[in-house]
């Protein structure tokens, strides 16, 4: 973000950052804004490391998850609920901070628990939009489309 800043076209967007991706890229996104205070705007799509404890219990376990060296984690180092967590403490420093998170109720990878997790972590304006059927890395758009349009055909 350091380097994005030097370019004219940041201050003809009165400075204003927002970060999106979907997987590890929603991960990422959600870590970028807990690391820059110019971040006001977040768009996370099947956030990966949401569930860092699914396994423990029995909800949808993710089926990717960081690997334990000599009986010890750190994966709570990187969990995306963290990042939200740290958002929080800063809210006061950022104008205006919305998030958005997306994601799918079938999906092995950013299980919907974790997700929820993540969604009630942010004490900011938020939006949460979960859809049925969708799995992991399954086109999010086409897939609310074909949902919106069979429930318009019942």
């Amino acid at each position: 973000l350091q380097f994005a800043k030097l370019f004219p076209a940041y201050n003809k967007a009165g400075g204003n950052v927002s970060t999106s991706g979907g997987s590890m890229g929603g991960w990422q996104s959600v870590s970028i804004a807990a690391l820059d205070n110019d971040v006001t705007n977040a768009s996370l799509s099947i956030v990966w490391m949401c569930s860092v404890g699914g396994n423990e219990y029995e909800y949808v376990p993710s089926n990717f998850m960081p690997t334990i060296v000599n009986g010890n984690t750190t994966r709570m180092l990187y969990s995306s609920v963290g990042a939200a967590d740290y958002i929080n403490k800063t809210l006061s420093q950022r104008a205006g901070f919305k998030v958005k998170v997306y994601g799918g109720l079938a999906d092995p990878t950013a299980p919907v628990q974790g997700l929820i997790a993540l969604y009630n972590k942010f004490e900011c304006e938020k939006s949460l939009e979960l859809i049925q059927f969708m799995k992991h890395g399954e086109n999010y758009s086409s897939k609310l489309y074909r949902s919106e349009r069979s429930a318009a055909a019942k």
